[in-house]
């Protein structure tokens, strides 16, 4: 699990209810107590969560309210332009506001967040935009739809099976998918995308870098103008194999 995979977990988490015993939950608080920068931001979502709360047990409800909105009459003054009823929107309206931003907040333009998106697409399976065992014809559909198309595929890729491709997106930057056939009829997944669309310099560099996962195993590397990201249910020697750039 990785950082920003950790803090979108977190977001829904309120200590002292069932979600504490959620696997996810479990994992990503063990990995917020080993990861500083983690643990700082949680705290910082914890203190917004208290202060909301806090917000919310404080302002008043009026008094005698369903008996006021029952007695209202056509043509009296309405019961919402009222002072009380308007305070009290008001408070409403900021505590929701206030909470909509911290929810909402994009993530942070990196590389580990781009990885986890993309996983998480492999992970569900995502549907093919074109079926197709003809690499020419995928790469045509994918800069066709303004994802990259021209990029090098190493010796060990080349020699895999194409069975189609897609067209996704990450913040906005358009990402080319190919997928390979793994035998077991699994896929191998590979996802390209322009290396400027992550400033920050969290690319990989040389490599390529091989992380083994439970469930599927990832390859990154980059070629100064494309960032790529391989995601396959293989142990990480084999993947390694098919990411290594010279035969």
């Amino acid at each position: 699990m990785t950082r920003e995979e950790a803090k979108q977990i977190l977001l829904c988490f309120r200590p002292g209810v069932a979600d504490e015993a959620d696997a996810e939950t479990v994992q990503a608080l063990k990995l917020a107590e080993k990861d500083s920068e983690l643990q700082q931001w949680l705290e910082k979502h914890r203190a917004f969560q208290r202060s909301v709360r806090e917000q919310l047990r404080q302002t008043p409800v009026p008094e005698g309210l369903k008996a006021r909105i029952l007695a209202e009459r056509p043509g009296s003054r309405s019961i919402w332009q009222k002072q009380e009823f308007l305070a009290l929107a008001a408070s409403i309206a900021l505590l929701l506001s206030l909470a909509g931003y911290w929810l909402a907040r994009p993530a942070e333009e990196t590389f580990a967040n781009f990885q986890s998106r993309m996983v998480g697409f492999a992970l569900r399976t995502y549907e093919m935009d074109i079926l197709s065992t003809d690499e020419t014809k995928v790469r045509e559909y994918l800069a066709s739809h303004g994802a990259p198309a021209d990029f090098a595929l190493t010796p060990g890729l080349a020699r895999m099976p194409v069975k189609g491709g897609g067209r996704l997106s990450w913040r906005s930057h358009p990402v080319g998918m190919v997928c390979f056939d793994l035998p077991q009829n699994e896929t191998l997944y590979m996802f390209v995308m322009d290396r400027a669309a992550v400033p920050d310099g969290s690319v990989p560099v040389g490599g390529p870098q091989i992380i083994p996962g439970k469930h599927l195993s990832t390859a990154t590397w980059s070629d100064g103008r494309r960032i790529y990201l391989l995601a396959a249910p293989t142990d990480a020697q084999s993947l390694g194999k098919l990411a290594e750039r010279r035969g």
